[in-house]
């Protein structure tokens, strides 16, 4: 886990302590924000014209 390593390079503060301080200072934790970043990435690898049709054929609306 990227946490565990990170951790262990900074000055011996063990994972957890170093998510908790990550949220306390951001408002997520480190999970929490790979996960969005994660979903975002996706939403912007699709194809916007395709997804534009398939949203309109789906729901009759315009995805803006």
């Amino acid at each position: 886990m990227a946490i565990d390593r990170l951790s262990m390079a900074a000055a011996g503060f063990s994972s957890t302590l170093l998510a908790q301080r990550f949220n306390e200072l951001t408002g997520v934790t480190p999970k929490r924000l790979t996960r969005t970043y994660r979903l975002v990435a996706t939403v912007f690898a699709i194809n916007q014209a395709y997804f534009d049709h398939e949203f309109r054929a789906l729901t009759g609306l315009a995805p803006d």
